[in-house]
């Protein structure tokens, strides 16, 4: 039996709520043990033998299907030093900026919203 080596493609695929957008998911970065770059613009790359791969926003959306809602990753693609796309990175950042009790209070209320 041979050993598998794994490729650093197998961390890439398709995402966002049409799986329209190809490229790494920012959570996986770190797994995968890739530098990132950063282009002209902010937006972020990683190279993968020698080609530049999108990092994508890791956060999970709810997207809807014709069964029903699924749960799948935004795919937006990251820009300047955030792990996130803009919109995710903002409600990250809104949340470090509450104080510990008003976080607390917000998780109650999501555990009796969703029920678990």
């Amino acid at each position: 039996m041979t050993k598998r080596t794994e490729s650093m493609w197998n961390w890439v695929g398709y995402y966002g709520p049409y799986s329209d957008q190809e490229g790494i998911l920012s959570e996986h970065l770190g797994k995968a043990n890739l530098p990132v770059r950063k282009l002209a613009g902010g937006k972020q790359v990683t190279i993968i033998e020698g080609q530049a791969v999108k990092v994508l926003c890791s956060e999970v959306i709810e997207i809807s299907t014709e069964d029903g809602p699924a749960s799948g990753r935004c795919g937006l693609w990251v820009e300047g030093d955030n792990f996130a796309c803009v919109g995710h990175q903002a409600q990250i950042d809104a949340w470090h900026a509450e104080s510990p009790l008003v976080q607390w209070e917000r998780e109650q209320e999501e555990v009796r919203y969703c029920g678990f």
